[in-house]
């Protein structure tokens, strides 16, 4: 009888705490919820201001307004043309396209090799490779400088101008398309697949 009403007794306990536990997790949700709302409000009004701005006359935005009386859609227009948005969109594109093309190109052998294959050296390697990602991109922007000029002088004299590197696309893409932190990345996604999936012709 006794364990019978100590277990009657600590019944009606038990069954208090989980409504607490349920404000508590209510309540930090809430709190959750409220500071990603916080952050979102902070990450989007600077685009909102952005977008409304730019459908305001000159007027409108030397006097401060926040919301456009008319909006004025031709300032789309007058960007386009003037600014020559389509020809930077072009660039940027196939700038863009070449460069990843050469990551894809350069660095899913490597990190096939650093991930399956063995050889001598590999760990020695991979490290070293690692240890370039210490280097700020700032120190290195000089010798890539230099190693472009260099380039330019030697393909000129053979291809011409055809062949230069200076203030053209070469410059822009071949010195990005070897980069440590993609082999790394690709590294670790080819060694979490499985060996039967891969096969066993790796050596």
């Amino acid at each position: 009888m006794a364990d019978v009403s100590r277990r009657l007794v600590a019944a009606p306990t038990d069954a208090a705490r989980v409504p607490r536990a349920r404000r508590r997790l209510r309540w930090n949700q809430v709190a959750s919820y409220a500071l990603l709302s916080l952050g979102a409000v902070v990450a989007i009004t600077p685009f909102l201001w952005m977008v409304s701005w730019s459908l305001m006359t000159n007027t409108e935005i030397i006097r401060g307004q926040v919301i456009p009386a008319s909006p004025v859609i031709s300032n789309y227009q007058a960007a386009w043309e003037t600014a020559q948005f389509s020809r930077f969109m072009w660039n940027s594109t196939r700038i863009t396209a070449i460069t990843v093309g050469g990551l894809l190109l350069f660095c899913i052998p490597a990190a096939y090799a650093f991930a399956r294959m063995h050889f001598w050296g590999k760990e020695v390697l991979f490290a070293v490779m690692l240890s370039t990602l210490m280097i700020p991109d700032i120190v290195t922007l000089i010798p890539n400088f230099l190693t472009v000029v260099w380039i330019n002088r030697f393909s000129e004299s053979l291809l011409g101008e055809a062949g230069a590197w200076l203030n053209n696309w070469p410059s822009l893409t071949v010195p990005f398309m070897a980069s440590a932190f993609t082999i790394f990345l690709l590294r670790q996604f080819f060694a979490q697949i499985p060996q039967d999936r891969v096969g066993r012709r790796a050596h």
